[in-house]
C-alpha cells in the first residue's frame, strides 16, 4: 500500500486509488468522495478558508467523517465536540471561529446566543448546483506540519486545555497502525466512540486507511448485541462497554439456561463467539487497564485484545497484549 498523502483532505483520493477496485467498497468510495466535494463547497460558500477555526457539534456518525474530511479539504482547523455542555470551552480559548452543528440541538440551551450554522442549512445551499462544479472543488494547499484539529484534554495536573493535532501527527498515526490489524479491505469497522477525542479519531483514521468500511452506532444500549449483528471485524471501545450485560440469546443458551442477561465476566471463553459473533478478530479497548482475566480470556478465542491505555494527547496508542 502507498503511503497515504499528507494532507487529511485527500484521504478520499487515495482510498479510490488503493481500493476502488474492491467491489465492496468501490460504490461507497465514490458516494464518499462525492459528498465530501459537496460539502467542501458548502462550506466554502460559508467562509471556510485555510487556516479558519471551525468548532462542530456533531453526532459521531457518518456524516461526522465526511464533514470533517471536508473542513480538512478547505485547510481549516476543526475543533470537534460531541456534547452540548463543552462548547463553552471553545468561547473560552478562540475569540474567532464559526460554528457548525447538527439540526437536532437546535433547541439546546448550551447554544442559545451562539451564532450557529446548522448542517442542514449548509447542505441546502449546495443542493441543484452543476456537478461539473463539485467535481472541481479543489483541495487548499496544506502542509504537513498545518494544524489540522484541535481536541481538549486533561493535562498532567487534570485541568482541561486545547491541545493542537497536526495533518502528518494523525496520518502517520493512522497508517502505522495498520501493522497491528489483520483485517482485508472491505470488513467492517464498528465504532461505538465520539470522534472527538484522540482515541476515537485515530482508530477511526486507522481502519479509514485500512479499507475498512465503516459503521456507526447511534446508542450503546447492550454494545455486544451491536458488535454480533453489525458483523464487524474490528471494533474500539472502553472498558466500561465490556462491563454492561449481555442479553441470553438462543445462541448463549447451551452456556447459560433460566436467566435474560449475563456479563461477559460470568461467560466461559468458548462462549464469546455466540457473545460476538464469528466476524470480530480484533477488539480495541482504550482509557483505563484491562483485567488480566478478561486478556486470557480473549487470548484462548484468538481475538487480540488490543489496549489503548496510555493514549497521549497527540496520538493514539495500539498495544497487543497476551496472558504473558
Amino acid at each position: 500500500m502507498k503511503f497515504p498523502p499528507l494532507h487529511l483532505g485527500l484521504i478520499p483520493d487515495h482510498l479510490l486509488d488503493e481500493y476502488g477496485h474492491v467491489p465492496v467498497l468501490k460504490d461507497e468510495l465514490l458516494h464518499n468522495m462525492h459528498e465530501v466535494l459537496k460539502w467542501t463547497l458548502a462550506l466554502r460558500k460559508s467562509g471556510v478558508e485555510k487556516g479558519r477555526v471551525v468548532v462542530s457539534l456533531l453526532p459521531a456518525d457518518l456524516q461526522w467523517i465526511i464533514i470533517d474530511t471536508a473542513l480538512m479539504r478547505c485547510g481549516a482547523i476543526h475543533v470537534p465536540f460531541h456534547a452540548p455542555h463543552d462548547i463553552s470551552l471553545a468561547t473560552e480559548y478562540f475569540r474567532n471561529f464559526l460554528f457548525v452543528a447538527n439540526d437536532a440541538f437546535r433547541n439546546d440551551p448550551a447554544l442559545h446566543g451562539l451564532n450557529v450554522l446548522y448542517t442542514s442549512t449548509l447542505y441546502s445551499a449546495v443542493e441543484g448546483v452543476n456537478p461539473a462544479l463539485i467535481q472541481g472543488t479543489a483541495e487548499a494547499d496544506v502542509k504537513p506540519g498545518d494544524i489540522a484539529t484541535v481536541v481538549f484534554s486533561c493535562d498532567n495536573d487534570s485541568v482541561v486545555k486545547p491541545f493542537a493535532i497536526t495533518h502528518e501527527n494523525l496520518v502517520v498515526t493512522g497508517h502505522h497502525s495498520r501493522s497491528v490489524l489483520t483485517l482485508n479491505p472491505g470488513e467492517i469497522y464498528l465504532s461505538l466512540l465520539p470522534f472527538s477525542k484522540v482515541y476515537g479519531r485515530s482508530s477511526l483514521l486507522c481502519h479509514i486507511l485500512h479499507g475498512c468500511s465503516i459503521h456507526c452506532a447511534d446508542h450503546i444500549q447492550l454494545p455486544s448485541r451491536l458488535i454480533k449483528t453489525s458483523k464487524a471485524s474490528s471494533v474500539a471501545i472502553v472498558p466500561s462497554l465490556l462491563q454492561y450485560p449481555v442479553k441470553v440469546d438462543k445462541d448463549l443458551s447451551p452456556w447459560i439456561n433460566g436467566r435474560s442477561l449475563i456479563t461477559i465476566d460470568e461467560l466461559p471463553p468458548e462462549a464469546l463467539q455466540a457473545v460476538f459473533g464469528q466476524n470480530l478478530k480484533v477488539l480495541i479497548c482504550g482509557g483505563s487497564m484491562i483485567p488480566h482475566s478478561l486478556i486470557e480470556k480473549f487470548s484462548l478465542r484468538n481475538v487480540p485484545l488490543m489496549e489503548g491505555y496510555g493514549l497521549t494527547q497527540t496520538t493514539g496508542v495500539f498495544t497487543v497484549n497476551t496472558p504473558s
